[in-house]
């Protein structure tokens, strides 16, 4: 009876991990069962087609305003280059002012 005593505190360790085991694979199991529900309304709800064909229009959309953006800033490119070559190169810093000129006295 000693000796099965003595074993008690070296059987109560991996009892208690298999345990906890167990109860946390049972917890997880219930949280894994709610996230496929839901993954299945997101199914059935993508299921009629109507979501698709509006995530399409949209990207139809975007497509178009993006080659309009890009023709605008092609334009604007090029008046840059247009307006470089007619003016003479000046260096000029945000909110710097001209020189004063000193008046002969």
């Amino acid at each position: 009876m000693e000796y099965a005593i003595s074993l008690l505190p070296l059987l109560a360790c991996p009892l208690l991990m298999g345990g906890m085991m167990w109860l946390m694979m049972r917890m997880n199991k219930g949280e894994a069962m709610s996230s496929t529900e839901t993954a299945q309304s997101v199914v059935t709800d993508t299921a009629s087609g109507d979501r698709l064909s509006q995530l399409r229009g949209q990207l139809g959309e975007l497509q178009t305003r993006q080659a309009e953006i890009a023709g605008h800033i092609e334009l604007l490119a090029a008046e840059d280059q247009a307006t470089e070559s007619q003016e003479p190169a000046t260096v000029a810093t945000p909110g710097s002012q001209p020189l004063p000129t000193r008046r002969p006295a």
